[in-house]
């Protein structure tokens, strides 16, 4: 099965549509953003306006050190717009959401699956609100009866949800079904813009592995995270050997259970970008 984007919906503005396309399939340049952020500002209507000059603000501060002078007077203007804004940019996400921040202007959330999967969710999450997420963490996703881990897999695979990522954290979960969740979103292609996947704490294996070592999805990748796991010389020869992970700008895998040989293979393979 495969999805229909909210980036294709035809209710939501194609300018709109096209400049989030270029946010998310750019996420580290800035350019996209403050190219956003002046047609925002431009288009006549105080909370457009408002939210473009965020948007702006929020990646200007990025760039500059805390102890710069300009730091806190854009952090002040920040909180006031966010304050001002909150309820209305974030929607159903205020009582869905354990927290929330905005990074460089888009929105990163953690939540419980469960108060992910409601009707009220879904819809914003098609609207041009919910195109503004950029970063879902879910740290107990695999909490209760078995039955009910693949009910939220399924619900979240196919959310729209998804859709919108730049980073998936699914970290401290200490299951390593937890790429199932993976391998059913990628099947829908549902996952078109990740580009950073955490997967830090999850008692993986080879086994496990070898299925994120044969996604050609995953020739977005730019960041995975496999630290604290359970990972041997065979998972290092199934990274090492993937042509999908080449993008890799670094590969987390502190804390599992290489040898010297797996070691030198994954740094022959990756070089200064493996990090352990």
């Amino acid at each position: 099965m495969t999805l229909a984007s909210p980036l294709d919906d035809a209710s939501i503005d194609p300018e709109v549509r096209s400049f989030f396309r270029a946010i998310k399939e750019n996420p580290d340049d800035d350019t996209p953003r403050l190219i956003f952020a002046d047609w925002l500002q431009e288009r006549g209507d105080a909370a457009n306006a408002e939210r473009g000059e965020y948007l702006r603000l929020c990646v200007l501060r990025h760039r500059l050190s805390p102890d710069d002078p300009s730091y806190a007077v854009l952090k002040r203007r920040e909180g006031e717009l966010f304050t001002e804004h909150r309820w209305t940019w974030l929607g159903p996400l205020v009582d869905a959401a354990r927290s929330w921040t905005f990074l460089r202007g888009m929105i990163q959330i953690t939540a419980d699956p469960e108060k992910l999967m409601t009707p009220e969710i879904r819809t914003w999450a098609r609207t041009e609100a919910g195109l503004w997420i950029d970063a879902l963490s879910l740290p107990e996703i695999f909490c209760g009866f078995r039955s009910e881990a693949e009910d939220h897999m399924d619900y979240l695979a196919y959310s729209p949800l998804m859709s919108h990522l730049n980073r998936l954290d699914l970290s401290g979960n200490a299951n390593p079904s937890v790429l199932r969740l993976v391998s059913r979103a990628v099947r829908a292609q549902n996952l078109p813009f990740l580009s950073q996947l955490m997967l830090s704490h999850n008692r993986l294996t080879a086994r496990q592995v070898l299925s994120l070592a044969r996604c050609r999805h995953f020739h977005r990748l730019t960041l995975l995270d496999l630290r604290h796991n359970c990972l041997d010389d065979a998972a290092a020869r199934l990274l090492a050997e993937s042509p999908h992970l080449q993008n890799l700008a670094a590969l987390r895998l502190g804390r599992n259970r290489f040898t010297a040989e797996g070691i030198a293979l994954l740094r022959q393979a990756f070089g200064a970008r493996v990090h352990f």
